[in-house]
């Protein structure tokens, strides 16, 4: 049945337990709208389809050519803006006030603000057809941002709306995949126009 659940694994030689551990599980039900998930073979898998994302994370002044887009055709795979997919869960977006902005660098429960701020996105997003993770941090570690800060953020829109990824940016991403589902490390490899 849908709920959660938890589920206990023990390591048992000659009667005596060697390791054991637990970890909460979860069965959902079906998704009321649209939703986006990872599956068991690394696809994105949105709105039941699966894509292959092809996107540039940036405004559309810098978007690439119809000429380019031309040349690089993908079945089923568009080129698309990031923006348009994303719900920007950052909480430097919420509440930028220098209160919470210290908070961010500690490893306290965000602000209720936030939280309030988080609901209201997840609310104003559900019926959307369109959306494919929630954008949790940009470049968490060169802003100080606390791993239990993001932590907090991370658990709430898994609780609130497990039906949609979370994602990361950051030039450090082996401090954060903890608190993300998807983690876009900023390489800046590509020419900048």
């Amino acid at each position: 049945a849908d709920g959660d659940y938890m589920l206990e694994v023990a390591l048992i030689k000659n009667g005596k337990t060697l390791a054991d551990s637990q970890t909460l599980i979860r069965k959902l039900p079906m998704p009321p709208g649209n939703y986006s998930y990872i599956d068991r073979n690394l696809n994105l898998v949105s709105d039941g389809k699966v894509i292959f994302p092809r996107t540039w994370m940036g405004s559309e002044k810098y978007m690439l050519t119809q000429a380019l887009k031309d040349e690089m055709p993908h079945p089923n795979t568009p080129f698309i803006n990031m923006w348009e997919v994303q719900m920007p869960a950052e909480a430097s977006r919420i509440d930028p006030s220098a209160a919470e902005t210290e908070r961010r660098k500690t490893n306290v429960m965000p602000s209720q603000k936030v939280f309030d701020g988080m609901t209201k996105l997840i609310e104003d997003n559900r019926n959307r057809k369109d959306p494919w993770f929630y954008y949790l941090s940009d470049e968490p570690e060169g802003n100080g941002y606390s791993l239990g800060y993001l932590r907090h953020q991370y658990e709430f829109l898994k609780k609130h709306d497990p039906y949609h990824p979370v994602m990361i940016g950051s030039h450090a991403p082996e401090l954060y995949t903890s608190v993300c589902d998807i983690m876009a490390p900023d390489s800046y490899l590509g020419p900048m126009v």
